[in-house]
């Protein structure tokens, strides 16, 4: 089992790379590791929260949206709320959807949201 200082240090390391790798992918549409990299170290980090609730922070990647969409996505507004996805398994399985069946016509899909039209 970890210390308090050893989780909290492991806990900073990951909350900076997870927030570059945001940035990278985001702002820049640049990404340098693989989604299943990013999961990694994403799961890393909420297993550490869960075993070590009092060094949650605001800052973390796991109390806040990732990033600011890049200008050259279109801005639309939704009829209803559309709910967020969570990281890892639901997602895992719809790239796995998405990958193994034919994209439905009319039918938008990326990592942010998938709406029909």
């Amino acid at each position: 089992m970890l210390s308090l200082e050893a989780a909290q240090q492991q806990m900073t390391t990951l909350k900076l790379q997870i927030s570059q790798y945001d940035y990278q992918y985001y702002v820049q549409d640049a990404p340098t590791i693989s989604d299943s990299e990013y999961d990694g170290l994403y799961r890393q980090l909420v297993d550490l929260e869960t075993q070590f609730p009092q060094l949650i922070s605001s800052d973390s990647p796991t109390q806040r949206v990732a990033g600011s969409a890049i200008d050259a996505f279109e801005s639309v507004t939704h009829r209803q709320v559309k709910a967020g996805w969570q990281a890892g398994r639901e997602a895992s399985r719809a790239g796995v959807f998405m990958i193994t069946h034919r994209p439905l016509p009319g039918y938008t899909f990326s990592p942010l949201t998938g709406v029909l039209h």
